[in-house]
């Protein structure tokens, strides 16, 4: 049987309008590709918001009340570093793993999984939301594979940049800029998960297969291997 190990967040990129199945094939088998560069900075304002979100808990013994989709929750929980935190489909042989954004733990043993975004927020314009929406419901099965109940609703909060010039943003060592946090609650959907890796698995254990003719990254493989 075939066996690889594929991230949540490169799962996700199945489910998108403009997926091209060449690149990723390329991208799981040989695991790199040479333009795939993230800004830092979204890294640490996502952490950041981590942070706000369990200063509140620490200072308050509750939720933070603009966060009113994890009201049910009474604390949150260390989320498990990618190596401790993955499961495999045995129909499809894919291991899938990842590392949560957060995890609160409600009365009642349940948990809710959220995504923190440091985005824009729309309810019907996000180019990404399928992919957002895949990755989330990834870590719902991996977590739910260890035996524990996640809530059918998964907060995808987004953490907007209120960009708006104000006198009390200014300080003598610079300037602030405020957030405002607004969600959107992806459904808990196994079959999406289980449709998700049956595509994947006929792409990744297949011959490299054609990309797509408006694909950016296929192009740019192209020109390097022109070079």
């Amino acid at each position: 049987m075939n066996e690889i190990r594929i991230s949540a967040k490169n799962l996700g990129s199945v489910a998108m309008p403009d997926f091209c199945p060449r690149c990723f094939w390329i991208k799981n088998n040989l695991k790199k590709l040479p333009w795939q560069i993230f800004p830092g900075i979204f890294s640490s304002i996502d952490s950041y918001t981590k942070k706000m979100v369990h200063f509140v808990f620490d200072e308050t013994g509750k939720p933070p009340v603009w966060l009113p989709e994890i009201k049910d929750s009474v604390k949150y929980l260390k989320v498990p570093w990618h190596t401790n935190f993955f499961r495999t489909d045995k129909k499809t042989g894919i291991t899938v793993s990842g590392i949560m954004d957060d995890l609160f733990e409600c009365k009642d043993g349940s948990r809710i999984i959220p995504d923190y975004k440091t985005a824009k927020f729309t309810k019907t314009a996000d180019k990404l939301f399928p992919m957002y929406e895949a990755q989330l419901n990834f870590y719902a099965w991996i977590e739910s594979g260890f035996g524990h109940i996640v809530r059918p609703d998964l907060p995808l909060i987004y953490c907007e940049p209120v960009t708006e010039p104000s006198p009390s943003l200014v300080n003598t060592n610079g300037f602030s800029m405020p957030f405002s946090v607004k969600t959107l609650l992806v459904k808990n959907n196994d079959q999406l998960v289980y449709d998700i890796l049956s595509q994947a698995a006929d792409i990744v254990f297949g011959p490299i297969p054609e990309g797509r003719e408006d694909c950016k990254d296929c192009a740019a493989l192209e020109n390097i291997k022109a070079a």
